[in-house]
């Protein structure tokens, strides 16, 4: 399926993998199980179950999550981004090229921080109950 720019996506996925490729408006939903690929999107509300979620977020406004249950998350903030980003894993670990951690449990761990621009940001959050999280900055290059 082929979207026109400007259109957004809303999954209620019971399981299977996902790729989308190319620049989206949005990313919203649930996917039960499986593996999930976004190059790039402007929003970002997304519940995985049990999986692995690679998303590029492109975002300096708004309010954006991933929950993760089972699994793994990894946000990379491309380049125009500005965030206030908090990422928390209750089993696992977070690990970040941009972001202050800390260790919140003895098997647990969280990181905070701003990524991005200094003006006007938007805000990411990230949780993961049992995986690891990695938010990295991606820079021109």
């Amino acid at each position: 399926v082929q979207l026109p720019a400007g259109w957004g996506v809303k999954l209620n996925v019971k399981g299977g993998d996902i790729d989308i490729t190319g620049p989206i408006a949005a990313l919203r939903g649930h996917l039960m199980a499986g593996d999930l690929k976004v190059t790039e999107t402007a929003q970002l509300d997304l519940t995985l179950n049990a999986g692995e979620a690679e998303i590029g977020l492109r975002a300096s406004s708004g309010e954006h999550r991933l929950r993760v249950h089972v699994g793994s998350a990894e946000v990379r903030i491309l380049p125009g981004s500005s965030l206030d980003v908090s990422a928390t894993v209750n089993v696992g670990n977070v690990t970040s090229n941009r972001l202050s951690s800390s260790q919140v449990s003895v098997v647990g761990s969280a990181a905070r921080g701003r990524i991005g621009g200094t003006g006007a940001a938007g805000t990411l959050n990230v949780s993961v109950a049992t995986g690891d999280a990695r938010i990295h900055e991606v820079v021109r290059g």
